[in-house]
């Protein structure tokens, strides 16, 4: 579980996901 918050973390501050408020989405 830790480790997927972490990758989480990671794909947002390199852009590759957005945090919306119905839930994440992909930007590609």
């Amino acid at each position: 579980k830790g480790t997927f918050k972490k990758t989480i973390g990671g794909l947002y501050k390199s852009g590759v996901i957005t945090i919306e408020s119905d839930g994440i989405r992909l930007v590609k």
